[in-house]
């Protein structure tokens, strides 16, 4: 495919982590995340409207594992025109004295997977993630998203477990 996830686990990401295609007040949008979603995507992809009205159509959904955490290849990458790139990078530096890092990073945490060609939604099956991605199969995968004995929350202060992925994080 030329891109894949390195984090297995939907939680947080997938299968809806945004809907950005309207824009909403303060109000409904405290952090500025959805909306600053709308005006990085609207700029990156300016030139990819429809010929006849050459309006951008923000994806109504969006959803990737979270974290970008991701493997590309180099074909994959020299698929995306270089303008992508230069408006993304456009896009941090005008917004960056205003936009914090926090949402200009989480921004662009879920536009990665587009920028390279996936769907808005790419929410790959959590155990073929494993097996194929790391060659740790034959895992009891009881809901989508999530297997037993795997990592699947973000653990801020704690320590990864050396034995991973062979060994999971259990529920913690």
């Amino acid at each position: 495919m030329g891109y894949t996830s390195l984090r297995c686990t939907w939680d947080p990401g997938c299968p809806n982590e945004m809907r950005p295609a309207r824009k909403l007040s303060w109000d409904e949008d405290a952090f500025g995340i959805r909306n600053a979603y709308h005006d990085a995507y609207t700029t990156i992809f300016a030139d990819a409207g429809t010929p006849t009205t050459n309006a951008i159509q923000v994806p109504s959904t969006v959803g990737a594992p979270c974290c970008a955490q991701f493997a590309v290849s180099r074909a994959q990458i020299q698929r995306t025109p270089l303008l992508r790139y230069e408006l993304a990078r456009q896009w941090l530096w005008d917004t960056a004295p205003a936009l914090p890092a926090s949402v200009s990073g989480r921004v662009m945490e879920y536009l990665w997977h587009i920028l390279f060609g996936m769907d808005a939604v790419n929410c790959p099956d959590t155990e073929v993630c494993f097996c194929e991605g790391f060659g740790v199969c034959n895992l009891t995968c009881p809901m989508e998203g999530w297997c037993e004995g795997r990592y699947w929350k973000t653990a801020f202060g704690m320590g990864w477990n050396k034995k991973w992925p062979f060994e999971g994080q259990g529920e913690k």
